[in-house]
C-alpha cells in the first residue's frame, strides 16, 4: 500500500502546549517541514525506497530555538537520534508523532510522496476574524456537514458536487438541502479530483488506478470507468470533447473522450521523475503542476511529443492549477508558500507573485476577477492583476479547507477535518 499526499499542521501553543497525539490519527509519509516564527528548522525528504521511522521518547519535547538548515540533523532531533530507523522496500513509509508534547510555537507540516492534503490544527489560540459581510464577501453558509473528509469540489449552475475520502461522491443543490445531499456513488477507492460538464461528473480513484464517471442526475451507484491501470491520478479537468487527469506516480497526463476510449486514454505527456498533480484546460491547451519538480507545464490538447512547454520553474511545491483566458495561476504549497500567475503565452519563467501566504495555500480557482485559495485554516482571493500582496481572507478557523470552486457570485470549498461543504456570497470588483 502507498500513503497518499497529505499535509499534517500541529500549531502549537507556546502557553501551555498541545499533544500531538491529540491530532495524529494515522502515520504519513514523504518530507517533514518544521517551522517557527521568524524561523526555519529544515525539510526532510527519504529517499525514493527507504523507510523512515521515528518513534520519539513519550516525553515533553522542546525543540531546539536555533536555526538548523541541516535536514538530516533536523530529522535526528524529531526521531529521537536515529535518523534511519526502519526497513527498506518499496511499502509504507512513516513516521510516528504520537509520543509528541511540543511548547515551542511552531507548524509541523507532513507531506508524503504521493496523494492528497491534510491539515489538522491542534492550536489553542484565537484564530483571526472573518470578513462576515461588511467586506468582500457574505459569511460563510454550510451546504452539507457530516461528510466523510471532503477533498474536492466542483459547481455548475445548480448543484454542488464533491470527493469524500470516505469513498463517496455527492452533490447538493446550491440553494441547499436541508443537510441531506444526494450520494452519486460509494465504495469509491479515495476519490479525488471532481469535475463536472453539462451532463455529468467526472472524478479519479487514487487507490484504484480509475477515472469514473455518472451522470448529473445519479447512476444507481454504479458509474461507468473510462479508464483503470492508472498511477495514482489525482487532478482531472473537463472540456467539451474529452476528460483530462494526471498521473502522480509514472510523471503521465492523460486524456479520455467522454463517451469513453476502450480504456485506452492518450498519453498527452510522459516526463520520468516527475509527479504532475493539478490539471486545467483551455480551449487549446492542458497545463498541469509538478509539485516534485517544481514546474508549471503547458501541452495541446492534441498531445506534445512528451515535449511540453515550460512556463515556469522553480516553484515549490507547484500544487493546483486554474487558467482563463489569459493567465495560469497556481500555489506553491511547499517552503515558500505562494499564489502565482504567468501569461498562458509563457512569461520567459518569470512567473508575477499575486500573494505570500503564511499558511501554505492548497488548491485555487479563477473568475473573471480574482484568483481564490484555500489553506489549512481558511479561504481567501486576491485580485487577478495583483493586490499588493495583501490578499482578502473570506473565510478563517476551517479545519483544513481543501477543494475550491467558484461561479459567477459564489465560492464553494470543502473542510477536509471539519467534514463540511462550505460557501459564500462574493462581491466581484474589476482588476
Amino acid at each position: 500500500m502507498r500513503e497518499n499526499l497529505e499535509t499534517l499542521y500541529a500549531a502549537v501553543d507556546s502557553g501551555r502546549g498541545v499533544a500531538l497525539s491529540a491530532c495524529v490519527r494515522r502515520e504519513l509519509v514523504g518530507y517533514l517541514e518544521v517551522r517557527a516564527p521568524g524561523k526555519f528548522f529544515g525539510v526532510f525528504r527519504p529517499d525514493a525506497i527507504g523507510h523512515a521511522r521515528a518513534s520519539p521518547p513519550r516525553s515533553r519535547t522542546r525543540l531546539p530555538s536555533e536555526r538548523s538548515d541541516d535536514p538530516v540533523a533536523m530529522w535526528a532531533a524529531l526521531a529521537g537520534g536515529d535518523p534511519y530507523a526502519g526497513r527498506t522496500g518499496d511499502s509504507t513509509r512513516a513516521i510516528s508523532l504520537s509520543g509528541w508534547r511540543l511548547r515551542y510555537p511552531l507548524v509541523v507540516r507532513w507531506t508524503s510522496l504521493v496523494g492528497t492534503v491534510f491539515s489538522i490544527a491542534c492550536s489553542t489560540k484565537t484564530a483571526p476574524p472573518t470578513d462576515a459581510g461588511g467586506g468582500d464577501a457574505a459569511a460563510p453558509i454550510t451546504v452539507a456537514s457530516g461528510q466523510g473528509s471532503p477533498f474536492d469540489v466542483a459547481v455548475d449552475a445548480r448543484d454542488v458536487y464533491w470527493t469524500s475520502l470516505d469513498g463517496t461522491v455527492m452533490k447538493c443543490a446550491i440553494a441547499g438541502c436541508n443537510n441531506q445531499p444526494t450520494q452519486l456513488a460509494s465504495g469509491q477507492a479515495f476519490p479525488s479530483g471532481i469535475a463536472v460538464d453539462t451532463t455529468s461528473v467526472y472524478w479519479t480513484n487514487q487507490n484504484s488506478g480509475t477515472v469514473m464517471k455518472c451522470a448529473l442526475s445519479g447512476c444507481n451507484n454504479q458509474p461507468t470507468q473510462l479508464a483503470s491501470g492508472q498511477s495514482s491520478p489525482l487532478g482531472i479537468a473537463v472540456d467539451a470533447t474529452s476528460v483530462y487527469w494526471t498521473n502522480q506516480n509514472n510523471g503521465t497526463v492523460m486524456k479520455c473522450a467522454l463517451s469513453g476510449c476502450n480504456n485506452q486514454p492518450t498519453q498527452l505527456s510522459s516526463v520520468v521523475g516527475t509527479h504532475p498533480r493539478g490539471i486545467a484546460t483551455d480551449a487549446t491547451s492542458v497545463y498541469w503542476t509538478d509539485w516534485n519538480m517544481g514546474t508549471v507545464m503547458k501541452c495541446p490538447l492534441s498531445g506534445c511529443n512528451n515535449q511540453p512547454t515550460l512556463l515556469a520553474s522553480g516553484q515549490d511545491g507547484a500544487w493546483s492549477i486554474a487558467v482563463d483566458a489569459t493567465n495560469a495561476y497556481w500555489t506553491n504549497a511547499l517552503t515558500n508558500q505562494l499564489v502565482m500567475k504567468c501569461a498562458i503565452g509563457g512569461c520567459n519563467n518569470q512567473p508575477t507573485r499575486l500573494a505570500s501566504v503564511p499558511d501554505s495555500p492548497h488548491e485555487v480557482a479563477v473568475d473573471a476577477t480574482n484568483v481564490y485559495w484555500t489553506t489549512g485554516f481558511g479561504v481567501a482571493k486576491c485580485a487577478i492583476g495583483g493586490c499588493n500582496n495583501q490578499p482578502t481572507e473570506l473565510a478563517s478557523a476551517q479545519a483544513n479547507a481543501s477543494g475550491i470552486a467558484v461561479d459567477g457570485t459564489s465560492v464553494y470549498w470543502t473542510t477536509l477535518n471539519g467534514g463540511q461543504v462550505m460557501s459564500a456570497k462574493v462581491k466581484t470588483s474589476t482588476p
